[in-house]
């Protein structure tokens, strides 16, 4: 990924979070592909957005917009947008899936 690539993808994550109520981030190691495209699946049915991003990309689009207090590290997966949708899906799929932190 080359640096305008990066401040792409920061300018367009500061703009969703932006809009987004609430901000979920878990750790999805140890979890299957098809597992994954379950929770994708269920985000998109609810208008949740759901996405691999490096740690310190999200870091910066996420400081830029004041939500603040995230300890990222390790392998996460970030899911945002209306806050109660957020909470139902993630909810939702931890209950089947135990390795979703």
């Amino acid at each position: 990924m080359t640096r305008e690539d990066k401040v792409a993808l920061v300018s367009k994550l500061t703009e969703s979070f932006k809009e987004a109520d609430g901000v979920i981030v878990a750790d999805y190691r140890g979890i299957g592909v098809s597992s994954l495209e379950e929770l994708r699946k269920a985000a998109k049915e609810s208008d949740v957005k759901v996405q691999v991003i490096k740690n310190t990309l999200a870091g910066i689009a996420l400081n830029s917009v004041e939500k603040t207090g995230l300890e990222l590290k390790d392998t996460n997966i970030f899911l945002w947008g209306d806050q109660l949708n957020v909470s139902k899906v993630a909810f939702k799929y931890a209950e089947k899936n135990k390795n979703f932190i």
